[in-house]
């Protein structure tokens, strides 16, 4: 469904192309998928109690992560993680191989490239730590559970920079553009810092601040954070998936 292929019949050549953006595109709809079924064995299923769980006595309000906590879901979501993990690890590799490419060619600076693969190092690790938080229950270890995902907003963050500068170097962004570019990465980073920040002193009992002297506003950068790191990305890949070169390879038979 990611190919284009094209047949040579006189020379003997299939040509396939590949979109790095449109496998981004499945894998942030195939999370809302998880997400979507999530609910719904959450809510029609379950006996989790929403108004007393550990994500309300560490931080005062449920946040997505109740729909993942509960049987029958910790049973069946694992599944789909499967599937959206493979999605994730492809795109993360597609665009690296993409940049590799225009970076043996000289069509990248080597600055960016040592960004987008540092990037794309820690973005891998943080794919796979995240699966601890499927095989961790937060009644068992908030730390355990609470960890893979911080990591994973730290990959996420990094991600964001590093497309920043290849849709700025390779799109050809306008001024407008790449200033709005800049205003989602100064609130996706922030955002991120403070999400952190609030999962760290979570789960170190209090040791910053008391978290549940600050529930709205702990809430607020919940839900916003969201809407940078899962839906923004959606729109992005969209925008730009065809003012950036696709992957090309060519098999000789």
């Amino acid at each position: 469904m990611f190919i284009n292929k094209k047949i040579d019949y006189k020379n003997n050549i299939i040509k396939y192309s590949i979109i790095p953006e449109d496998v981004r595109i499945s894998a942030y709809l195939f999370f809302w998928v998880l997400v979507a079924v999530g609910a719904w064995l959450t809510f029609n299923y379950s006996n989790v109690n929403f108004e007393d769980n550990p994500l309300i006595h560490m931080y005062g309000y449920n946040n997505i992560c109740i729909l993942f906590d509960s049987y029958p879901a910790t049973y069946i979501l694992p599944m789909f993680w499967t599937i959206n993990f493979l999605l994730f690890f492809l795109y993360v590799t597609l665009s690296w191989f993409r940049i590799y490419q225009m970076y043996l060619f000289g069509n990248y600076p080597k600055s960016n490239f040592i960004i987008f693969t540092t990037s794309t190092i820690i973005e891998y690790v943080g794919l796979v730590f995240f699966s601890g938080v499927f095989a961790v229950n937060p009644e068992e270890s908030m730390f355990l559970h609470t960890v893979p995902f911080t990591f994973l907003i730290f990959a996420l963050s990094l991600m964001g920079i590093k497309n920043y500068l290849f849709y700025r170097y390779i799109a050809k962004l306008s001024s407008l553009e790449s200033n709005l570019g800049i205003l989602y990465l100064f609130v996706h980073l922030t955002t991120s810092l403070i999400k952190m920040t609030m999962q760290v002193n979570g789960f170190t009992d209090d040791l910053l601040y008391t978290t549940l002297d600050y529930i709205p506003f702990n809430q607020f950068i919940d839900r916003l954070w969201m809407i940078t790191a899962v839906l923004f990305p959606l729109f992005f890949s969209f925008k730009f998936r065809k003012r950036v070169p696709p992957i090309e390879i060519s098999s000789i038979y």
